[in-house]
């Protein structure tokens, strides 16, 4: 009875958290959704419409592929991958019961977490990549090389930190550990798997050749089109200074690992940790512009999350702990891991946000502000012989409009990235609107190269237009070549709409259904 109690509520809970976050869809995915839509509709591979300062700015190879279906198709690009993140729901929520034996309590506390839904249903790759990098954990664990391989491979179509597989899978299947059970002295059995072990360097260098030939292929075909092996984003964000904030923040959430030890999983637990620890590593020197609900962290733990489950439900053992003859612990070890487990997922939970309201009202938002200038823009560019505008949110706004766009901030810019935003790439762009980053009373003059930019617009002209909402404090300052009255009426409405506070906007709308929003 108290386990359907349990299961019964936290189905409630997942249903509410579907109801309130789902609607979220962020700015950054139509980064790379506009590379479908630009192949379809003008017939060139790059971030904005012309062959102009090419850009690989996404990272996330295997969503640019299919976002070349909803324009082909003419379907909308929001709903497509709303109902592509609900079939790798389905999918991963299969695939978890079977291998985890029926565990539907951490099932369910792990959906019900906002973070997940956000990441489900927020339009960039997050979730595919935890549910491949847990199934690639349960395959290593499994000693399946051959799915190992084909899911390492479709993680490098997926985020270009799997990369680091392509030297730690052959280094996994070098050695074969030799085949033991669990016992009272599992800290020894853990370090004689290694002692026992025998290289299998025909296996390391299948496994080698399988995985570098295609991401070195793939790395020249980059280099060949955009000029640069690697994504624009990794230019952009790396070398940042080391955030030692950061870095503990991630390694304590790697800690979990620790508990191998006690199954003497010794492979498994060095290749899961070094891995995990490189991640931990690059993200703490990396500028994280977009770490909304604890993205990157969820990176990290989840697969970590979900191979502990799996492990504590597959290899069955029972931990006595005593001292001076004095009993201090007796439990099975499924029940230490799982609570640990849970445990650290809680903490994820606390640090990504348990009530959210910025999350659920930011895509509504974003529709009536930057969505709306995008659309306008499409409908007036011809009128107006409009060719380019610069914005530095490089998303929706550039999606919708049809014209070549420059983001000063540089992730849909290899020319800012790597030359500077300076008076040439302005003149190579010439755009004939700038949006500025801006709170009602004053530009943002210090972020972004904005300063630059002003300068550049003020020697030439430009004026002010109107303010476009998207918060009360977060607002774009329209200023063009020339007058563009149409651009008036969707700062009106976005004022209108966007100019209050999250709860108040929140109260106002928490009953409109999410499908609602799923959409351009």
């Amino acid at each position: 009875m108290f386990y359907r109690a349990t299961v019964l509520i936290g189905l409630l809970g997942v249903a509410s958290t579907f109801w309130l976050y789902s609607r979220f869809t962020v700015d950054d995915a139509f980064i790379t959704w506009r590379y479908g839509k630009n192949l379809i509709e003008y017939g060139i591979w790059n971030y904005s419409p012309s062959h102009l300062d090419l850009t690989q700015a996404y990272t996330n190879p295997i969503f640019a592929a299919l976002s070349i279906l909803p324009p082909k198709l003419d379907f909308d690009v929001v709903l497509f991958f709303k109902i592509f993140g609900l079939v790798n729901l389905f999918a991963f929520v299969i695939w978890y019961a079977r291998q985890t034996k029926g565990s539907y309590v951490t099932l369910l506390l792990l959906l019900g977490m906002p973070a997940t839904i956000v990441h489900v249903f927020g339009g960039l790759e997050t979730f595919l990549y935890v549910s491949l990098m847990s199934a690639l954990f349960v395959a290593l664990d499994k000693n399946n090389k051959s799915l190992s391989i084909g899911l390492a491979l479709a993680l490098f179509l997926t985020r270009p930190e799997s990369w680091l597989l392509a030297a730690l899978l052959p280094l996994f299947f070098l050695f074969k550990e030799s085949p033991g059970k669990l016992d009272s002295s599992l800290l020894n059995q853990f370090f004689a798997q290694f002692r026992h072990a025998k290289p299998d360097i025909a296996s390391a260098i299948t496994v080698g050749a399988a995985l570098i030939a295609p991401l070195l292929l793939y790395l020249f075909l980059n280099k060949a089109y955009f000029g640069y092996a690697l994504p624009n984003s990794f230019y952009a964000k790396s070398g940042a200074f080391f955030s030692i904030d950061q870095f503990i923040t991630l390694s304590f959430f790697i800690s979990p690992l620790l508990l191998l030890v006690l199954y003497g999983k010794s492979k498994i637990f060095l290749l899961t940790s070094a891995y995990s620890m490189a991640l931990a590593l690059n993200y703490s020197m990396s500028n994280l512009q977009m770490d909304y609900s604890a993205r990157f962290a969820f990176h990290i733990f989840v697969p970590i999350f979900v191979f502990l489950v799996y492990i504590s439900t597959t290899y069955k053992g029972h931990l006595k702990l005593e001292l001076n003859n004095i009993k201090i612990a007796n439990a099975t070890l499924e029940t230490i891991t799982k609570g640990f487990a849970v445990l650290f997922l809680l903490v994820l939970l606390k640090i990504s946000g348990m009530v959210d309201a910025h999350m659920v009202t930011y895509y509504p938002r974003a529709l009536d502000s930057h969505a709306a200038l995008g659309k306008t823009l499409a409908q007036i560019r011809e009128s107006y012989k409009l060719q380019s505008f610069a914005l530095g949110d490089a998303g929706i706004a550039a999606y919708h409009s049809g014209l070549r766009a420059l983001d000063n901030v540089g992730l849909g810019s290899a020319l800012v990235t790597h030359e500077g935003l300076n008076s040439v790439t302005m003149d190579s762009y010439n755009p004939d609107l700038i949006a500025f980053h801006s709170r009602p009373n004053e530009i943002r003059l210090k972020d972004h190269n904005q300063a630059e930019i002003f300068k550049w617009a003020t020697a030439r002209g430009f004026n002010y237009v109107c303010d476009i909402y998207w918060q009360s404090d977060y607002t774009l300052k329209l200023y063009s070549r020339t007058a563009l009255p149409e651009l008036r009426a969707v700062c009106e409405a976005s004022k209108a709409k966007n100019d209050r506070n999250n709860r108040s906007y929140l109260k106002s709308s928490w009953s409109t259904p999410p499908w609602h929003y799923w959409k351009e």
